[in-house]
């Protein structure tokens, strides 16, 4: 699951940074495409801004544990 970021620039959104949340390939597509497939998600108008995310893995092994973040001049970096 890739989280992007998108800044504003010249009066359009342009995507500024992308990040894999947890392993890559840990992720079964059914359920984060599903009502439910975002458990947590909190992020500020700051600047740096933190942010943090929580999936569903599956319905029977519920939500992942928090990601979180950190975006500062449209940049990812882990929390």
């Amino acid at each position: 699951m890739c989280l992007q970021v998108y800044t504003q620039s010249g009066g359009t959104w342009q995507e500024s940074d992308r990040v894999t949340v947890g392993d890559a390939d840990s992720w079964f597509w059914y359920p984060l495409t599903g009502q439910g497939a975002v458990c947590a998600f909190s992020a500020a108008s700051t600047e740096p801004a933190p942010l943090t995310v929580s999936l569903l893995r599956t319905p029977s092994l519920g939500c992942s544990e928090p990601a979180e973040y950190v975006v500062k001049e449209g940049t990812v970096y882990a929390g």
